[in-house]
């Protein structure tokens, strides 16, 4: 574990890991801004010809599917006796777990509406008018756990530099789009979630397994010396 920590905490990483968090807030007060704009250019109707494709994405890459396909594959590496493979996907699972976790509940005290909730738009905080908000869809948008759970994962992958980190930074941007355009998220939403994970991955990978920290087994040595023949007659003994 210690060589995953001392590889993410260089000065240059912590320097790039800061820039990346004020971009992403710039990003969240930018979205901010496009919140009343994105109801009616990104938000999808019923009958639009990619609704179907966003409906899709927003219903098959929600946690419990993301986290449940990680989980299988960590079996099946386990069964497989992969143990690099293992590390990793035990490693993208938590942190997908932990992030869309975080999101979950903050969203569950925040009380904001959803932009499709048949109410008054706004925040409501954990209760209203005397009943608790929390578990209730209409008021936990902000931020959006759909992308929360995978933007964890992509920010681990980014963080250490892994090939696939392109392909499931694109698979996240996909997840905030469809659940702007199912009407479940405004674009705030959808940031925050991005900088929830930025803000958290560095000190949560500091934890998690890394493939280059596996243990590997002490390598074998016959214990008894290796007797080999003597120029001047006899036999020598070699340690």
């Amino acid at each position: 574990m210690g060589s995953s920590a001392s590889a993410i905490s260089t000065p240059a990483d912590n320097r790039r890991h800061a820039a990346i968090v004020a971009a992403l807030v710039v990003l969240l007060a930018g979205a901010f801004a496009l919140d009343g704009w994105s109801g009616e250019h990104l938000r999808l109707e019923p009958d639009a010809p990619v609704r179907g494709l966003a409906n899709s994405i927003s219903r098959w890459m929600d946690w419990p599917w993301v986290l449940g396909a990680f989980s299988l594959a960590t079996l099946a590496a386990h069964w497989r006796g992969a143990v690099v493979v293992r590390q990793t996907l035990l490693s993208l699972l938590l942190a997908g777990a932990v992030v869309g976790g975080s999101a979950t509940l903050i969203r569950s005290t925040v009380g904001r509406t959803r932009p499709s909730a048949p109410v008054a738009q706004g925040w409501y905080g954990p209760r209203l008018n005397g009943k608790w908000l929390i578990g209730r869809r209409d008021y936990n948008a902000f931020p959006s756990g759909h992308t929360a759970t995978v933007a964890g994962i992509a920010a681990l992958l980014i963080l250490r530099r892994h090939r696939f980190a392109p392909l499931v930074v694109g698979a996240t941007l996909l997840v905030g789009w469809s659940r702007i355009a199912v009407g479940a998220h405004r674009p705030s939403d959808v940031a925050a979630s991005l900088l929830l994970a930025g803000i958290l991955i560095r000190p949560l990978a500091r934890r998690l397994p890394a493939p280059e920290a596996v243990p590997t087994a002490a390598p074998s040595y016959d214990p008894l010396p290796a007797a080999t023949a003597n120029p001047e007659g006899g036999i020598a003994w070699s340690a």
